[in-house]
C-alpha cells in the first residue's frame, strides 16, 4: 500500500472510530447518568473529561501544529501498545488484540476523572484498542494508526464541547 492510501486508511479509520465510539459514549452516558438517549448524551465522548488533555493542548498551538502534535502522541502511542502487543505475543493475533484492549483500558481508564469520564474512556479503549491491534497485526505498520488516532483526537477535541456536529448548541 502507497503512503497515501495509508493515511486516507487512517483518515478514514479515524472518522469511523469517531462515529461508533460517539454512538456507545450516547449509550453508555445514558446509562451512567440514568436518562433516556436524547441530545443531552448525544456524542457524550465530545465533551468528556476523557478528552481533556487533548482539548487544553488544542487550546495552546495554532489547529495545524494541534494535527501534527496529535500524529506524533498517535505514533507513541501506536509504537508502545500495538507493536508492544504483537511483540510480546508472538504475534498471536488473538492474544495480541486481547493485550492491546487491556493496556489500552489501563492507559484510557486510569488517567480520567469520575464514573462517567472512566466509561466513557472504557469505550475507547476498547473500540480503538480491538481495532487498532487487528489492523497492525495484518499491515505491521503504525501510519495509518497514529493518523487514524489524529482524526480520532482532533474530531473529540477541536469542536466546543457544547456545539453539536452541525454546530449549533447541542
Amino acid at each position: 500500500m502507497t503512503a497515501a492510501a495509508l493515511l486516507a486508511l487512517g483518515v478514514l479509520l479515524g472518522t469511523g472510530e469517531f462515529a461508533i465510539c460517539g454512538l456507545l459514549s450516547t449509550i453508555v452516558a445514558s446509562a451512567v447518568r440514568y436518562e433516556p438517549i436524547g441530545e443531552d448524551n448525544w456524542m457524550a465522548i465530545v465533551g468528556s473529561d476523557a478528552v481533556r488533555p487533548y482539548r487544553a493542548l488544542a487550546r495552546r498551538l495554532p489547529t495545524m501544529a494541534t494535527v501534527a502534535a496529535f500524529v506524533l502522541i498517535g505514533l507513541v502511542q501506536e509504537l508502545m501498545l500495538r507493536a508492544g502487543a504483537i511483540a510480546v505475543t508472538g504475534g498471536r493475533t488473538e492474544l495480541a488484540v486481547a493485550v492491546s484492549v487491556m493496556v489500552s483500558l489501563l492507559v484510557m481508564t486510569v488517567p480520567a476523572r469520575g464514573t462517567e469520564a472512566r466509561c466513557l474512556a472504557a469505550v475507547v479503549g476498547t473500540v480503538t484498542g480491538c481495532v487498532h491491534a487487528l489492523l497492525y497485526s495484518k499491515t505491521h505498520t503504525v501510519l495509518p494508526l497514529a493518523v487514524a488516532n489524529a482524526a480520532f483526537v482532533s474530531l473529540t477535541s477541536l469542536q466546543p464541547p457544547n456545539q453539536s456536529l452541525s454546530g449549533g448548541p447541542s
